[in-house]
């Protein structure tokens, strides 16, 4: 079962992500709200995937995406936004993201992306 960490400030989407993921199958192995959360629950939980937003507080999901490719190199980062922008689609894949998904979520899209990373990953 692959594990996949939240990271998002809304609780919301929190919730949602987190019953997208579990009804699929997937195991969530934590949901945190900020950027200096996010660093510390990678080195604790051990995912083989992260969510991640890229407005949170604390330090921003882009400079989260940038310590994360740095420590940990080889777990896909998949960006969540509400932000539709080209300009921050290329930003984070130029960081290192594997996946970049738009809220609102659709679950089937995100579900696609989620598999489409593993997918490359394996």
């Amino acid at each position: 079962m692959k594990r996949v960490l939240i990271v998002d400030d809304a609780l919301i989407a929190q919730v949602i992500l987190e019953r997208i993921l579990t009804s699929a199958g997937y195991e969530v192995a934590g949901v945190v709200s900020n950027g200096n959360q996010a660093c510390d629950a990678l080195r604790t939980t051990k995912p083989d995937l992260v969510l991640l937003d890229i407005s949170i507080p604390g330090k921003g999901g882009m400079q989260v995406l940038k310590e994360m490719k740095a420590e940990f190199p080889e777990i896909p980062v998949v960006m969540c936004s509400a932000l539709r922008l080209d300009t921050k689609v290329d930003q984070a894949t130029e960081l290192g993201a594997q996946g970049y998904v738009v809220k609102p979520i659709n679950s089937a899209e995100l579900l696609s992306t989620l598999e489409e990373v593993f997918q490359k990953a394996a």
